[in-house]
């Protein structure tokens, strides 16, 4: 068989974040920055296809004679046929957060029935496999290296551009209330109807502090647990009649985003989720009033409080540690200078590794 020396990059969402989220917002960045292309890659989604089909889709791709891969989900059917198959290969896996602890936990026996399939099958072929991991975590790569036979471990941040950014701050309004603004998928890990729950304790009691200048809530989101959305849905009713306005956006795209939000004033992004590897919600909310508030810690929320570019909570609390007004502004400046300097060093980043891994004679 005659092998090409293009390379498949494969994406288990696509790369249309307002139905694939931050996975398929990470691929269409790599795409964006010319990575894919310049890569002699071809991009394969998996988005909607079965189990049996990606199974299908895996040999065809082989058959093409396709022995390069990049991709984006360890756990997604396709890489574990890959990974398995005794066929040599080289791959570069990204799996956008899948192996944090927190992720892990979640279908925690399935999951460890695909950890034991993969560790069994590279008893006989881990000889034929030459694997790069690239992850945001040392948690995540610590699991890629108690996993898999790799050559490699790379951690480097996710691709940021401007253009992720879902406004660009304007003066404060005098006298109008906050709107806090979230963008997540509709499932309990990313704590939308957790955020929505405190906010009724917080408004019913004699504490309310700062959260009784909200007068708005835009939650955009893509839906994937039909309960969370059943949730959230009955505490945006409470909080209507506590006099905050609940508005809730399914499967918008950024500029859709951008135009629902455009005369909105007082924005303040809210990432409530209680872990990410990343998170392309925390950067499209850098651009607006205030900064944004995150519910999780991880390197970007890091870099970000280092320079004054976000604001960190407990997970659940809506009060800031030292208990003064955690409403702050924006600086548009400092926001640019940041997204500027990420974007050139990770493209940097990634050109190399993936350069070191498909070039090299193996």
């Amino acid at each position: 068989m005659k092998f090409t020396e293009r390379i498949c990059w494969v994406s288990p969402v696509g790369d249309i974040p307002s139905t694939g989220g931050g996975v398929a917002r990470a691929v269409s960045l790599f795409n964006q920055a010319g990575l894919i292309e310049k890569s002699n890659g071809d991009l394969i989604s998996l988005y909607g296809v079965s189990k049996v089909k990606q199974l299908m889709l895996c040999i065809k791709m082989l058959l093409k004679g396709y022995r390069k891969f990049v991709l984006h989900s360890f756990f997604a059917p396709f890489s574990l046929f890959l990974l398995c198959l005794p066929l040599q290969v080289k791959i570069v896996l990204l799996p956008h957060g899948e192996l944090k602890c927190g992720a892990l936990a979640l279908n925690a026996k399935r999951k460890r029935l695909f950890l034991f399939f993969v560790r069994l099958s590279f008893i006989s072929n881990r000889h034929l496999k030459e694997i790069s991991g690239i992850a945001t975590t040392e948690e995540e790569l610590d699991v890629l290296r108690r996993t898999l036979p790799v050559a490699g471990v790379y951690k480097v941040p996710d691709f940021v551009s401007d253009d992720l950014l879902m406004g660009t701050p304007n003066d404060i309004v005098l006298n109008a209330g906050v709107n806090l603004v979230n963008f997540s998928r509709m499932i309990p890990s990313k704590g939308v109807a957790r955020l929505l729950e405190e906010l009724v304790v917080k408004l019913t009691s004699t504490n309310a502090g700062w959260t009784k200048l909200i007068s708005g809530i835009y939650l955009f989101y893509v839906k994937e647990s039909p309960a969370e959305l059943e949730n959230v849905t009955r505490l945006s009713e409470q909080l209507r009649f506590l006099g905050v306005s609940v508005y809730l956006f399914e499967g918008k795209n950024p500029d859709q985003i951008r135009q629902s939000l455009r005369n909105v004033s007082n924005r303040l992004g809210f990432v409530s989720s209680r872990f990410e590897s990343f998170s392309y919600a925390l950067i499209e909310s850098l651009g607006f009033e205030y900064l944004p508030i995150a519910w999780f810690k991880n390197d970007l929320v890091d870099q970000l409080l280092a320079n004054n570019l976000c604001q960190h909570l407990d997970y659940g609390s809506l009060d800031s540690i030292d208990h003064c007004f955690p409403l702050r502004r924006t600086n548009k400046l400092h926001v640019e200078n940041f997204i500027e300097s990420m974007s050139i060093n990770n493209k940097i980043i990634y050109q190399h590794i993936l350069l070191k891994t498909f070039s090299e004679v193996g």
